[in-house]
């Protein structure tokens, strides 16, 4: 098989896979999202990883029909056992449509937001996390939902956990956000941002 007749194959097997996702059951998600993860860090090889595949699984993010089940996929995609260098800068582009529905009205959304963040926060690559923090450090300097807050803060805790020294090169970034964070009106943030900056040694 050519290699072009092989990235097609491997794109109407995404598109197929995606497709039965996106109508999964509560029953069905966690297999679903399985598969996708499976066949996007395994059989695909490194060119063909299909930039609209990542576009529709952001749209699927922003719809809240779709919601719940693409951030399941995103979770297991990025799950730090298995995530493939060449899959990871997408996953890390998905930050901001993830973080936003870290916020979201719905528990299941927020809840499902929030894991998909940690799952990538978890699995990102040294090479990575300079890209993964900024993104986190915007969105917490964006956002008003403290939920979304608490999410983000989450992340960057994690970080401290597994690259310490990479945060250190960054702490004129974070200082700031996490500082105003300690200020936060809800007392969670307060507390997960205080939490945060004593990892720190501040």
């Amino acid at each position: 098989m050519s290699a072009d007749a092989e990235s097609k194959q491997s794109a109407e097997v995404l598109a197929q896979l995606f497709s039965k996702l996106s109508v999964a059951t509560p029953e069905t998600r966690d297999a679903a999202a399985t598969n996708v993860a499976s066949f996007l860090n395994g059989e695909i090889v490194e060119h063909d990883v299909p930039y609209e595949f990542f576009q529709s699984l952001a749209k699927a993010i922003k719809d809240k029909k779709t919601a719940v089940n693409a951030l399941a996929a995103v979770s297991r995609i990025a799950n730090e056992a298995d995530l493939s260098p060449s899959v990871e800068p997408y996953i890390v582009e998905l930050v901001p449509v993830i973080s936003e529905k870290a916020g979201d009205k719905q528990t299941e959304t927020r809840t499902a937001a929030a894991t998909a963040l940690k799952a990538i926060t978890k699995g990102t690559t040294p090479a990575a996390i300079k890209d993964l923090l900024a993104k986190l450090i915007s969105q917490l300097e964006k956002t008003s939902k403290w939920q979304e807050k608490i999410a983000l803060l989450d992340c960057i805790s994690i970080l401290v956990d597994t690259a310490k020294t990479q945060l250190a090169l960054r702490m004129p970034e974070l200082i700031p956000v996490l500082s105003e964070a300690m200020w936060d009106t809800k007392n969670d943030v307060k507390k997960a941002a205080t939490e945060t900056m004593t990892k720190f040694g501040y």
